[in-house]
């Protein structure tokens, strides 16, 4: 039986289709998350959650972080990333740079756009969110 998200997934030629949700999510209640591509975050946590950045992506990877709390989400960097919301603003470089939603349900999809540890994410926000 299919339900709203899933998609129809192959396991190549040969293989039997079957529904499932290709983009898990994940509640967040601990005050420090280590991010993964192709994931989703609920930051709901007892203080502010910060959610690091993958160490290393590729190309249109994606990550998505809702902000579900009231205490916030802060989403860090490492070494050499930053994120980009448009031609003038984005984050300082490496591990001083870092976004911070400003209300709850603020939501924003991150999408790699230079990959590697070095990796530049371009933000899509709905909200206001803090650049540092």
């Amino acid at each position: 039986m299919a339900y709203a998200g899933d998609s129809l997934i192959s396991s190549g030629a040969g293989g039997v289709p079957y529904y499932g949700n290709p983009f898990p999510w994940t509640e967040c209640t601990y005050l420090k998350k280590q991010m993964y591509s192709k994931n989703g975050y609920m930051a709901d946590a007892l203080g502010v959650c910060i959610m690091i950045l993958p160490v290393s992506s590729l190309i249109g990877d994606t990550i998505k972080i809702i902000c579900k709390g009231l205490n916030g989400v802060q989403i860090v960097q490492n070494v050499g990333q930053q994120i980009i919301l448009s031609a003038k603003i984005l984050t300082t470089v490496g591990v001083l740079g870092f976004i911070t939603s400003t209300e709850q349900y603020d939501v924003v999809t991150l999408t790699c756009m230079i990959g590697g540890k070095a990796s530049v994410w371009f933000a899509e926000a709905i909200g206001k969110w803090k650049v540092t």
